[in-house]
This record gives structure tokens, sequence and C-alpha cells, in this order.
């Protein structure tokens, strides 16, 4: 039996664009700590799959939160050097783990 479960994230598909620049990262980690949270009471097996920074934000979840497996596409390990909060994403003990890995594939 397989769920697919795509929460909304905080700051997106909204009208208010201004509503989106009051959201910070730990909005949506938080978000998506809920979002794997709901999924693993509903499923024995968990996958997180994240693009862009989505994979920074599920690297950080997984740091506290027990997940099967995650998948990333086009991740943003390399950010803007103004963009504060995804570089304090990077400083996680996970994500520094896995970017040796992808840091290779990385086109900028």
């Amino acid at each position: 039996k397989a769920l697919f479960y795509a929460p909304r994230t905080p700051g997106w598909a909204r009208r208010d664009f201004q509503e989106a620049m009051r959201i910070s990262y730990k909005d949506w980690v938080l978000a998506g700590r809920e979002a794997v949270l709901t999924a693993s009471a509903l499923c024995d097996k968990v996958t997180v799959v994240a693009h862009s920074t989505g994979a920074l934000v599920a690297a950080a979840i997984a740091e506290d939160v027990e997940v099967d497996s995650l998948v990333f596409t086009g991740s943003n390990f390399l950010p803007a050097e103004r963009d504060e909060g995804i570089r304090r994403l990077l400083m996680k003990p996970i994500v520094g783990k896995i970017l040796p890995f992808v840091k290779p594939n990385i086109v900028k």
C-alpha cells in the first residue's frame, strides 16, 4: 500500500507575495517535519522526495525524524552568499555528510 502526500510549503502558492516574504526556512522545516510525522503515522516506510532548497529542508528534518530514504532533485547545496537561512541549513551535521556525494554533480 502506498500513499503520496504533498504538503503545502509555507509561503508558496499564495496570492499575497508579502506573506511569502515573512516566511523563514524554520517555517519550512517545521512544516516538513509535521508532514513526515503524518506520513510516518500512516505508513510503514517513508521516502521523502525534495527539490531545490527542499533538499536542504528534507536533510534537516531527517536529522530529527527517521525516514527510510531521501531523494533529492535539483538540490540547492550551493546557495547565494546573501542567503543566510540556507547557509544555516548547510551547517546541519547530516547535510555535511551528504554534500561530498552531491557536490560533484552540481553545475552553477
